[in-house]
């Protein structure tokens, strides 16, 4: 695995930034590393980035053919996927700019503007905030001006799919998860306060110090539930490659230190180092136990790293129960918000949480909480004291 990461991050490193691939590069590429290569680039939504550097480097032509095809496919889908999400952002953006609903676009809608081309910087949605008392009419102009079909609401969005492109928007209202009363989401409670003029009339732009933040805290509730993918690193590198003016560089730090994301933000930017200028470093064993993290979670993290990062948050309980008891019993702090009635009447905490049961069973049935409790098992069972105090370890370095 460690050849294979390699070869992935020096392909990165050629194509983001122009550095020339070892020498031996070609040698490494066996028919074997190549495929794993693939599956490597694939898992972290990567691999329309490694297929353009191996066909800027003359590398491509040399794979097996069907492999080669794979890489040639995942490029041209890049592509699409992108034409899609700006045709569906350029009649977003119009309609609400006819509603005179200020927006503000988020994550892979700005990163990709970082990117030598957008549409290397894959992503799936389009994501943009509106201001909370501007949510009904934000709704209202995605169904009669756009006839937009609702597919998911949450406590701080809603996701529609658009038609007949399929592209899914995300409609925000606050931003992460408002029933987790963090310093990150007290922070980014903020938001509106830094935000600048955009393009057109109604939109808006973040300004450095708080993107950068939001960017951070998102990697970080990631890691939380499982991992976040290289490709956010990769987002990360590039930010930090602009030329800004101190004001601003102590602006993000003041704003990363109220979140309480400082320890998070300086462990993932020496991990993106690591990965993206390719220059030695002093050894840090943490360092490489994050990547290990990162790297076997894939885009979206998995269910294993959720099960063993949140057990190691309460190490002297054991693993499975600390883990349900978190899933089953949420605090009060977190249900009030998806319940405001608890607001008001705190005493029907019992009953909020027997409600929130009954609706996930209602919605998803009992298959995939019971598919989840058997895998917890397996992994609290699997998991060593070394490598229970390895995560326990790794939360403190990362400040969570």
């Amino acid at each position: 695995m460690k050849d294979v990461l390699a070869l992935l991050t020096a392909l990165f490193r050629f194509a983001l930034a122009g550095q020339p691939l070892p020498q031996q590069t070609a040698a490494l590429l066996t028919a074997e590393r190549a495929e794993q290569l693939y599956k490597l680039a694939n898992r972290h939504d990567l691999a329309p980035l490694a297929a353009e550097a191996l066909l800027a480097a003359g590398l491509l032509p040399a794979l097996p053919p069907e492999l080669a095809e794979r890489f040639r496919r995942s490029r041209l889908t890049a592509v699409y996927r992108r034409e899609k999400r700006q045709y569906e952002w350029n009649r977003l953006s119009s309609a609400l700019e006819a509603a005179g609903v200020p927006y503000l676009p988020l994550k892979g809608m700005v990163l990709q503007t970082l990117w030598p081309q957008p549409w290397l910087r894959t992503c799936h949605d389009v994501d943009l905030l509106v201001p909370a008392e501007q949510m009904n009419a934000a709704m209202a102009a995605m169904t009669s001006r756009l006839h937009y079909q609702k597919a998911i609401t949450t406590n701080h969005d809603v996701t529609y799919r658009a038609a007949p492109s399929g592209v899914l928007v995300e409609l925000h209202h606050s931003l992460l998860d408002a029933t987790r009363a963090t310093p990150a989401a007290r922070t980014l409670a903020g938001i509106w306060q830094h935000t600048l003029p955009g393009e057109r009339p109604c939109e808006r732009q973040l300004d450095f110090p708080m993107f950068f933040t939001l960017h951070v805290a998102h990697m970080a509730e990631h890691f939380e539930q499982g991992g976040c993918g290289m490709r956010p690193f990769a987002d990360l590198w590039l930010l930090t490659r602009r030329t800004i003016a101190l004001e601003e560089a102590e602006q993000t730090a003041a704003l990363l230190k109220d979140a309480g994301l400082a320890p998070f933000a300086r462990a993932a930017f020496a991990l993106a180092e690591r990965w993206f200028t390719g220059e030695a470093a002093a050894p840090d064993h943490m360092l490489d136990v994050l990547e290990g993290y990162v790297v076997t979670g894939g885009v979206y993290g998995s269910v294993l790293n959720r099960i063993a990062v949140t057990g190691a948050a309460a190490p002297a309980q054991p693993g499975t129960r600390r883990y349900f008891a978190g899933r089953l019993f949420w605090p009060y702090d977190r249900l009030k918000t998806l319940y405001p009635v608890l607001l008001r009447h705190r005493w029907l905490l019992p009953v909020m949480q027997v409600r929130r049961w009954c609706q996930r069973i209602h919605a998803k049935g009992l298959a995939p909480f019971l598919a989840e409790a058997r895998l917890t098992r397996r992994v609290n069972a699997a998991m060593t004291e070394t490598s229970r105090k390895e995560l326990v370890n790794l939360r403190a370095y990362l400040g969570l």
